[in-house]
């Protein structure tokens, strides 16, 4: 069984490579691109970690962090964002850990080993 993780990204090119990568390595990924279709596949796909863009079309970053950690406190979720200077400031917006854009897919493959381990 691959390990499912939520990338939610509303840039389409960054979300495709995110997804390429991450699906190349053996993680099995779902997309979303808003708040609302992030929410709704957190609570049907149970990921065992969130990648949140903090800037969304539909809510803020804030707002989807917020609701995904009241409805599951434990699931991971790493923030993606340029927005933040200092991992200290995705801590204080309730996020586990911060992957400053632009990142490279090493960085981003890195991350998600840190918090799930090597795909299986």
């Amino acid at each position: 069984m691959s390990t499912c993780i939520l990338v939610v990204e509303d840039n389409a090119p960054v979300g495709k490579m995110i997804q390429a990568m991450l699906t190349r390595y053996g993680y099995q990924v779902h997309w979303a691109v808003s708040g609302v279709s992030a929410l709704a596949t957190a609570a049907s796909a149970f990921p065992v970690l969130v990648l949140l863009d903090m800037t969304l079309p539909d809510m803020a970053g804030t707002e989807v962090l917020n609701r995904l950690k009241t409805s599951r406190p434990a699931l991971p979720v790493l923030v993606m964002t340029g927005l933040f200077s200092d991992p200290g400031d995705a801590f204080a917006a309730g996020g586990d850990g911060l992957l400053s854009k632009p990142f490279t897919l090493h960085q981003l493959a890195e991350a998600v080993e840190d918090f799930v381990g090597a795909p299986q």
